[in-house]
């Protein structure tokens, strides 16, 4: 078992990395695909270092606040330049919001309303490049997924790296409905 000292140096070296990634990602756009997965690793990482800290609630809450991870978001259905897109404020945050277009959406809505049981991120992301023939970027999935589990109640439930649909009938119906009633009032 790793001392607090220990937990307490990586969560330093956590941070560092994710101010050389948010740097990378303000710096040029090319780098998106890297990023993500960088994000991905963290996340890991992060999943372990809650297996060392589940007795250490003052660890624990540094280390969310280092990742960022549960940062309160707002979402919001905007009409721009290229259409209309779901975008993810962070609260508190500077950077620009992550978009995702309206048919992207549906597309991911639709791959999901056919899964039955818990399925891994990788699992789903391979699903819906099937179903259009590219590989989607992972933070346009992300997206979706996050807004799906923040609707009252859940649409979609995350265990660690595995997503569940959690509507009873039909989550692609679900979906439209939580996108126009999010478009109604303006936000969230």
């Amino acid at each position: 078992m790793a001392t607090k000292n220990d937990v307490e140096c990586r969560l330093g070296d956590l941070k560092k990395i994710r101010r050389i990634l948010l740097r990378t990602l303000k710096a040029s756009d090319r780098f998106r695909g890297p990023l993500s997965e960088a994000l991905e690793l963290l996340e890991n990482i992060d999943d372990y270092f809650r297996t060392l800290t589940d007795g250490s609630k003052p660890v624990r809450q540094a280390m969310d606040q280092i990742l960022g991870r549960y940062q309160a978001k707002r979402y919001m259905i905007e009409k721009r330049r290229r259409g209309v897109y779901l975008c993810e404020y962070r609260i508190g945050g500077r950077a620009q919001p992550f978009c995702c277009p309206h048919e992207d959406y549906d597309l991911i809505a639709e791959t999901l309303s056919g899964l039955d049981d818990w399925t891994q991120f990788d699992d789903v992301k391979t699903l819906i490049a099937e179903r259009i023939g590219h590989v989607q970027p992972d933070y346009l999935i992300r997206l979706c997924l996050r807004f799906w589990q923040a609707t009252d109640p859940p649409m979609v439930e995350k265990d660690r790296t595995f997503y569940r649909v959690s509507v009873r009938g039909n989550f692609r119906n679900a979906a439209k409905q939580a996108w126009r009633e999010l478009a109604a009032i303006g936000g969230e």
